[in-house]
């Protein structure tokens, strides 16, 4: 039985640990790879979800996979964001972004979504994944979540960079061969999301 997206989500549930698993075994290296940057450099990728039965952005914190590891640990709990607002609406392009950021500084916390201060203190002041690049993520034919991929710098070159790019949206819209990802979202979790053009 697939999974519900919803705030009830821990690291405890099987599903996520899955999907982390995912992420740091296959895409956290492939985007490392497009980067240019060697294979210990720091780096973030994350997934969030749409909650289940819902067609406007409501972002669940699904994975979070660091390399190195840090103790930072937002699965589960919804919260509104920008970022997401933006590439949930525009699933065709990248939503980009290079911290400290006004927009995104100003969020304020959500008192309802279990977080004890607003993430991006956490995030981005003191984990310093200051480039960034985030992408809807196209399944079942549903704007289903966002892809993020963060660095502390931007990628060795802009052809890295693009390469990178691509290779984020390969990973969340299961194109260019590269459906693993896509193809585990839609075994295992019940999906939100309105259609995806």
């Amino acid at each position: 039985m697939a999974q519900n997206v919803d705030a009830n989500l821990t690291r405890a549930t099987p599903e996520i640990q899955d999907l982390e698993k995912l992420l740091k075994n296959s895409v956290l290296p492939d985007l490392i790879g497009q980067s240019g940057f060697p294979a210990g450099t720091k780096i973030l990728v994350n997934c969030r979800l749409n909650e289940t039965n819902q067609s406007t952005a409501a972002p669940i914190w699904c994975a979070w996979v660091e390399q190195p590891p840090s103790a930072f640990n937002p699965i589960g709990g919804n919260h509104g964001s920008p970022v997401y607002s933006e590439a949930y609406g525009d699933p065709a392009n990248h939503a980009k972004r290079k911290y400290p950021n006004d927009h995104d500084q100003e969020k304020k916390p959500d008192p309802t979504s279990g977080h004890q201060r607003d993430p991006f203190d956490q995030d981005a002041r003191v984990l310093h994944f200051n480039w960034r690049r985030y992408v809807c993520i196209k399944a079942k034919n549903r704007k289903a979540g966002t892809l993020t991929v963060g660095f502390q710098n931007p990628p060795q070159t802009p052809q890295n960079e693009a390469k990178v790019e691509t290779a984020l949206k390969h990973w969340a819209k299961g194109t260019g061969g590269n459906n693993a990802l896509v193809a585990f979202l839609e075994a295992n979790f019940n999906l939100g999301g309105a259609a995806h053009p």
